[in-house]
């Protein structure tokens, strides 16, 4: 007895799916401060799918005991595995820079202009972390914190345009016990290895 079928043809057809993406929004300020000994609260983040909230994950954690600047990441999946995160920096700080305000006009001893401003107890904004001479598109702004009266960390952070950079070799140059200036080194692929030097005009 013989028997036979017929080959079963590929279907012609792409079987597609959409798929929405998560995102993520922090609840709060991308970097923070708390003085030390103190308790945090973290203000969390919201992850989104379209108009549903689902579940955060988070990441890390903040020594309160310790100064020092810390990172907190923030996670949200979709049905289909999709990943989206982003994460804040918590500056454990001294309370003694309560009232210190390192804020003001510095330049690159190339003469690059940068601004600091002071967004919280003992955290800033820097305008121009790499030093760089205008008009370029490397000119990106940073965070940083003085997390004691003659110490500043520059924490490792995400920067727009540019990447994940941090910072080796910081130090600070003090006048009457004050900081007035800063050096390091960038890491990152955009920046080369030089110790760029900074002195508050």
């Amino acid at each position: 007895m013989l028997a036979s079928c017929d080959k079963e043809e590929a279907s012609p057809y792409i079987v597609s799916r959409v798929t929405t993406y998560p995102t993520i929004a922090l609840t709060d300020a991308p970097i923070l401060s708390v003085f030390k000994g103190q308790a945090f609260n973290d203000p969390g983040a919201v992850t989104k799918i379209g108009d549903q909230t689902v579940e955060t994950k988070v990441t890390g954690t903040v020594d309160t005991n310790t100064l020092g600047v810390y990172t907190i990441t923030y996670t949200g999946q979709n049905s289909d595995g999709f990943t989206a995160s982003t994460s804040r920096l918590v500056a454990v700080v001294d309370p003694a820079v309560a009232n210190e305000d390192i804020s003001g006009s510095y330049a690159r001893t190339n003469g690059a202009p940068v601004t600091i401003t002071k967004i919280g107890p003992g955290i800033y904004r820097n305008s121009n972390f790499g030093g760089v001479l205008p008009p370029s598109a490397f000119i990106q702004p940073s965070y940083l914190a003085q997390v004691s009266p003659t110490q500043l960390v520059f924490p490792t952070q995400n920067v727009p345009n540019i990447g994940e950079v941090s910072f080796q070799n910081v130090s600070t140059t003090l006048a009457d016990g004050k900081i007035v200036g800063y050096k390091y080194v960038v890491i990152n692929p955009s920046f080369g290895t030089a110790l760029r030097t900074f002195v508050k005009q």
